[in-house]
């Protein structure tokens, strides 16, 4: 079944519109959204809403290791598709082998345009497709600025001008037991310890299965 979408004032299959060519934007989450069972609801929209992942930024460099990463699992996957077979049907794609074949701004350009779609039903076969190739999984530190928590200084070993409250966390482990030792630490360490696990922790994804207890236990020992 192929997926119903609009771009513009016309209704598309997902198969034409994976043919047209667009001018990417800054980031592809600032988009004009219709969200009503009308008119349907942008996917981009959809991503944001959900909040498992974050559109990458097709601005100049930014996001560009996520992009060559994003790249590498594109032509991994479509590796035995010929042109025009691929899950995007990119302009330049070749038959054969595709270990040296660099399509990254073509792919950019391509999740851009996908990203202004709107979809009437969820948009799954999309939002596969983007969430996969065109994006990053949320990390913890993207959850924590969503949510605005006041965060403990992590600056340096000591952290910064919060090294009394380090203490006081060290001080009162007993009531953060479990949550000290999700973030990896034992009994034995002291406030430098939490510190220097605060820090590593941030870049832990929604891809890790521990996730949604990781991001508890920061939440309980990181902030203020």
């Amino acid at each position: 079944m192929t997926l119903p979408v609009k771009v513009g004032g016309g209704a598309l299959t997902f198969a034409t519109i994976s043919g047209l060519s667009g001018v990417g934007s800054a980031y592809m989450s600032d988009k004009k959204v219709v969200n009503n069972t009308q008119q349907g609801t942008a996917i981009s929209k959809i991503i944001e809403d959900k909040f498992d992942y974050i559109l990458l930024s097709t601005k100049d460099d930014e996001d560009s290791s996520y992009w060559n990463a994003n790249w590498g699992s594109y032509k991994r996957d479509n590796k035995d598709k010929d042109p025009k077979e691929d899950a995007f049907k990119l302009k330049g794609w070749i038959e054969g082998d595709k270990e040296s074949l660099n399509l990254v701004d073509q792919l950019k350009k391509k999740c851009s345009e996908l990203s202004d779609s709107i979809v009437y039903d969820g948009g799954k076969a999309l939002y596969d497709n983007l969430t996969k190739y065109c994006a990053r999984s949320i990390t913890i530190k993207d959850q924590a600025e969503k949510e605005k928590l006041k965060l403990l200084s992590v600056e340096g070993t000591t952290g910064g001008g919060d090294w009394d409250a380090w203490t006081r966390k060290s001080g009162t482990r007993n009531s953060l037991l479990v949550d000290l030792e999700t973030l990896g630490v034992v009994q034995k360490d002291n406030a430098y310890k939490i510190i220097e696990r605060c820090k590593a922790v941030i870049t832990i994804d929604k891809k890790d299965p521990n996730y949604s207890n990781i991001f508890k236990a920061y939440e309980k020992v990181c902030t203020r």
